[in-house]
């Protein structure tokens, strides 16, 4: 099993909603996407199926924090995904 990590640079809702429904989140939560006070996004990808994602960005209520929120397919092994997001700078 290989996984590509790769940065979001743009919202490809087809790709992105299964993941997020199969995980309980809403469909709002990619407006983070397109907010300047986004730092990073990254994808993972297992044969060009996105199993993951991982998004960083401040807010103007707490502007000294930053927030990260991390998506993972939870058919796959435990871990897996997350595993493969430390390797990002």
């Amino acid at each position: 099993m290989s996984i590509r990590i790769e940065q979001i640079r743009e919202i490809n809702r087809e790709k992105m909603v299964p993941l997020l429904k199969l995980c309980f989140e809403k469909e709002s939560f990619l407006d983070i996407l397109n907010r300047s006070n986004l730092k990073s996004a990254y994808a993972a990808y297992c044969d060009e199926e996105l199993q993951g994602m991982i998004f960083a960005w401040v807010s103007t209520f707490h502007p000294h924090c930053t927030y990260i929120r991390l998506i993972s397919n939870p058919m796959y092994p435990e871990q897996v995904i997350p595993e493969n997001f430390r390797n990002i700078a």
